[in-house]
């Protein structure tokens, strides 16, 4: 007992603000595991910030992401400090690297789902995983049911690949025609993905 308080307060003080960090991966695996990273996004934020830019929140951890670019299609490209990339289409993730395990829908399904400006009901696309490692993995994206909440549309989404038996819901939520909030499965193995836009244009 004596030897599980002794582990507790080290935690604790490990933890703590105050002290100074100790340059050790094995204490900020500890830090990782027990405390969340939280971002806040106030009205201070988002005014001293130069560029559009995204939270990511993602297990444990938030991260913010600025606007790198928007090519013809608007696709948008976000970089994260330790230059992660995301890129996305009207929310939805089509490419990420860096930040959770990396994804990438095929190249042939972007260009089908950006010209058609992500408003079709059904579309079926290759998804490539590395972790779990799925190569030209089939998806069925459904939209399931698209309403309007609060003064912003909400689009909700079924992603389905039956050969592994995976089944998550993706949620989209629009002000105006512009993507404010989504929340993204884009793999089997690991919780949602959230990210929520903030536009400096």
């Amino acid at each position: 007992m004596t030897f599980l308080i002794r582990i507790v307060l080290s935690i604790i003080l490990l933890s703590s603000c105050e002290l100074p960090r100790f340059d050790y991966p094995y204490i900020d695996l500890w830090n990782d595991a027990l405390f969340r990273k939280d971002i806040s996004v106030d009205e201070v934020f988002i005014e001293e910030s130069k560029f559009s830019f995204i939270k990511v929140s993602y297990k444990k951890n938030d991260a913010i992401f600025i606007l790198s670019s928007v090519n013809n299609e608007g696709v948008f490209t976000w970089v994260g400090s330790n230059y992660e990339i995301i890129k996305t289409y009207n929310g939805l993730i089509l490419e990420s690297s860096g930040l959770f395990p990396d994804t990438s829908i095929h190249a042939g399904d972007q260009l089908k789902i950006t010209s058609t400006k992500f408003q079709e009901p059904l579309y079926s696309f290759y998804l490539d995983i590395d972790e779990p490692e799925l190569l030209s993995l089939p998806v069925t994206y459904t939209l399931k049911s698209k309403k309007v909440l609060q003064g912003e549309l909400a689009m909700f989404f079924e992603r389905s690949s039956p050969i592994i038996g995976w089944v998550a819901q993706d949620k989209y939520w629009y002000r105006d025609g512009i993507i404010v909030r989504s929340e993204i499965s884009i793999t089997p193995l690991e919780p949602s993905i959230k990210i929520e836009f903030f536009y400096k244009y």
